[in-house]
């Protein structure tokens, strides 16, 4: 079989627009430059010399949210985020980054708490329009390296990226007493990395790949890799196939929601009893990076419905983007917002009054837009809310 070229493929899109209806950007912007189509076409003018590499294209190809809606609805089955992703990398490689973005990707992206500092520093000083959350404790240095149980039934990898690291220590400490209680030892190798989703989404797949080299090395001897981020997930189940990755690492990759809910049988949880016989609503966003990205929906709402006292609400556009997007919202804050804005509608329309997710980016952007607003309800991640159901 031929394998076909980056411009094979881009050739390859029929221009249909069926991309449109599901892309978030387009819809608030109603400019088919933000397309899958439209960067689709401009990076095709590019190939083909008919379009240079201007600021304006380097704007829109960096628009993209990477939400993978796109690929959902092509009758071509072209995956378009990954050729808006190597149109991206293309530009680096040809035009080189700015001295912030260079600087981030080769040296800051290394020391997660240089990074933490860097892009809090990015917004006081004008690099970036969105903000982070002042910096918690640091996760790693909150709990053991090695947590051991009785007659473990594997060894676990605790893979914890950079926003539990950094901002969302509960989310971390959540799911390594989830893990232990369930039977597993739990490993969190001191010299992992970030995942690299930050870095390959300002198109510098040369750090990503130092990074990944990285982590492949400090997960090589655990059994079963377990994060709580959905993108730092889909990166290592799927995107380090081309860093170097094979099956065998790859395969060991589980969502912590994943995780638990195929080990709930055996979990040794004790729920509180509801004692008011009231129960509390909370309804449940789908991280774009899990649930299109790795086909998971059913384990969180699984979990979530296993918590006595809580009544799982669904809203129509539950699977809709964010607007968070990984680094999207820090370059693109009012259009970030734009997108969210519908599901955050949604949301107080259903009366929960916890809205649960499995992204800390996710939960990262919604906070943020409460803050803003001063309208809003707790955001708590599903591990959260199942730890705290325990004895």
């Amino acid at each position: 079989m031929v394998q076909q070229t980056y411009k094979d493929l881009l050739y390859k899109c029929n221009k249909c627009g069926f991309c449109l209806e599901s892309c978030p950007t387009y819809k608030q912007t109603l400019d088919e430059t933000y397309s899958a189509r439209g960067l689709l076409t401009l990076a095709e003018a590019v190939e083909s010399s008919e379009l240079e590499l201007t600021d304006v294209f380097r704007d829109r190809i960096n628009s993209c949210i990477r939400c993978l809606a796109c690929a959902d609805k092509c009758p071509s089955g072209l995956l378009p985020f990954r050729l808006i992703q190597k149109a991206k990398e293309n530009l680096v490689t040809e035009k080189g980054m700015d001295m912030s973005k260079r600087v981030f990707c080769r040296s800051i992206v290394k020391n997660k708490w240089l990074m933490g500092r860097a892009l809090k520093w990015g917004k006081t000083f004008g690099f970036l329009e969105g903000s982070v959350p002042k910096m918690a404790h640091n996760f790693q240095r909150l709990v053991p390296q090695v947590m051991e149980v009785e007659k473990p039934k594997a060894n676990v990898g605790f893979f914890v990226g950079c926003a539990i690291n950094l901002w969302y220590p509960q989310i971390g400490l959540a799911s390594v007493r989830l893990l232990t209680e369930a039977g597993f030892n739990v490993t969190i190798p001191k010299k992992q990395k970030c995942c690299g989703v930050p870095v390959l989404s300002l198109g510098d797949a040369q750090a990503a790949k130092r990074l990944a080299a990285d982590n492949l090395e400090a997960f090589e001897d655990v059994e079963v890799i377990v994060t709580a981020c959905a993108s730092c997930g889909l990166m290592l189940k799927k995107d380090y196939k081309r860093f170097g990755a094979g099956n065998a690492f790859m395969n060991k990759v589980k969502d912590v929601t994943e995780f638990l809910a195929e080990n709930i049988g055996d979990l040794r949880l004790k729920s509180k009893k509801n004692k008011s016989g009231k129960k509390k609503k909370i309804t449940y966003h789908d991280p774009c990076h899990l649930n299109r990205g790795q086909d998971i929906n059913k384990a969180p709402r699984k979990l979530l419905n296993s918590i006595n006292g809580l009544e799982l609400v669904e809203v129509k556009n539950s699977e809709e983007c964010c607007g968070g997007g990984g680094t999207f919202r820090l370059f693109n804050q009012e259009l970030a917002v734009k997108i969210a804005q519908g599901k955050i509608n949604a949301a107080r329309e259903s009366k929960a009054t916890v809205l649960s997710t499995s992204c800390p980016g996710c939960i990262m952007q919604f906070n943020d837009i409460f803050e803003q607003t001063g309208e809003g309800m707790p955001v708590k991640h599903v591990v959260e809310l199942l730890a705290d159901s325990l004895n």
